[in-house]
């Protein structure tokens, strides 16, 4: 019982540290999506770099090595934690290991699910997501 309380604790943590960074807590994934974002504003400086990425309403936003937008659910499917974007590797990573690719397929962990994947299209410095 300790751990589940504990657990909750962290998740519950996380999810109020992630509202306030980035502005979104959603696990949900949500398939219906339809947002833009002004990558001038500070918040998504990340992505004016190669490999940099934020996330913001449940959904992981990176900037690939092949200079193209790509944005995917943000949680992993296994242990619903944050993703992270390796652009080297071209994949994300859970903090636990598992990897997904760019494609949001699952890459060393059979049976998961795999990432739900989004649209995306930039226009001088608006970059829409969408379903």
């Amino acid at each position: 019982m300790t751990m589940n309380i504990k657990r909750f604790f962290t998740v519950l943590g996380v999810c109020f540290l992630l509202t306030f960074l980035t502005g979104g807590c959603d696990k949900s994934n949500n398939t219906s999506v339809n947002f833009t974002i002004d990558l001038t504003q500070s918040q998504f400086s990340q992505l004016q770099a190669y490999g940099g990425f934020v996330v913001y309403n449940g959904i992981i936003i990176a900037h690939t090595a092949n200079n193209t937008y790509i944005a995917v659910s943000a949680y992993c499917t296994l242990d619903n934690e944050v993703l992270s974007f390796y652009v080297s590797q071209n994949y994300f990573m859970c903090q636990s290991g598992h990897q997904y690719s760019e494609q949001g397929a699952i890459l060393n962990s059979p049976g998961a699910a795999s990432l739900i994947v989004y649209h995306t299209s930039l226009v001088n410095n608006l970059l829409q997501i969408y379903s």
